[in-house]
């Protein structure tokens, strides 16, 4: 299994620095950017609190701060829109490929030929992509960084160590999912679809408690309900709620995956 690992690492491993190059990049942008903004912060906020607060609410604006430092700034411009964007993509890249890809390129039979266990086959593969999962999430977020050193400003390192750790828990538990998908797939093109069809309902329902008073609590059924971006780098804390919840998740789907790669009828 640790032959395994190390191959899907060796492969991947471009990969992982490609996406996390992009982050990185957008990253020096919005640093570019931030003091520009913060100059203008009092006019800036004024206009924010113009818009309506559940639209604010939506996309976890905080009018009040947005403008106040640089990770208030990064929370409301990348991590909440683009960068869950680009790691769900990333992971879908990986898990499609996992199983779903060996299916399809007609490969799985080699695979499973190995003098490995079903279960060792598809542990190994979860391993390696959890770690290479990891080091996108690290990479990506703490990018930001040098950039703000160079440019000379302010930064408070525990806010962004406190948003790569719920950027992990995040992305464990939708990665556990596309992998859940790709054992039950035979095709990379439907582990895309099935992992951005679940991430896009998760928005959707986030949305839905924010405009309809009615149905507020959906929200409990949404993982950007738990991906709280602005208390991670406004308010350096995560909740305890948020990492059971990303915990259970990520382990039951796991374990679903692992069993139903175990039964599943591959011909070999």
């Amino acid at each position: 299994m640790l032959g395994l690992i190390k191959r899907t690492i060796a492969v991947k491993k471009r990969t992982v620095l490609v996406y996390a190059g992009i982050c990185a990049l957008l990253n020096w942008v919005f640093v570019l950017f931030y003091p520009h903004m913060h100059e203008q912060a009092e006019v800036l906020t004024e206009a924010f609190s113009n818009y309506p607060e559940e639209f604010l609410m939506a996309f976890n604006v905080d009018a009040s701060t947005l403008f106040l430092s640089l990770e208030s700034f990064l929370a409301a411009e990348n991590f909440s829109m683009l960068w869950p964007i680009i790691l769900i993509v990333f992971i879908i890249s990986l898990a499609g490929s996992a199983i779903a890809g060996e299916v399809d390129d007609g490969t799985i039979e080699i695979l499973l030929s190995q003098p490995v266990s079903r279960s060792e086959t598809y542990l190994g593969k979860y391993l390696a992509g959890i770690f290479l999962v990891f080091i996108f999430v690290f990479l990506s977020i703490f990018s930001t960084i040098p950039f703000a050193w160079i440019h000379n400003i302010d930064f408070t390192l525990k806010t962004h160590l406190i948003m790569s750790i719920l950027g992990m828990l995040f992305a464990f538990a939708i990665f556990s999912f596309a992998m859940m998908v790709s054992a039950i797939s035979s095709g990379k093109g439907k582990v895309g679809a099935y992992t951005a069809g679940f991430v896009v309902a998760m928005y959707v329902l986030k949305l839905l408690s924010t405009f309809q008073e009615s149905v507020q609590n959906l929200k409990y059924l949404s993982f950007f309900h738990y991906f709280d971006v602005n208390a991670a780098l406004i308010e350096s804390r995560i909740s305890l709620v948020s990492i059971i919840v990303f915990c259970i998740f990520g382990i039951a789907t796991s374990l679903v995956g692992l069993l139903i790669f175990q039964k599943r009828d591959v011909a070999v």
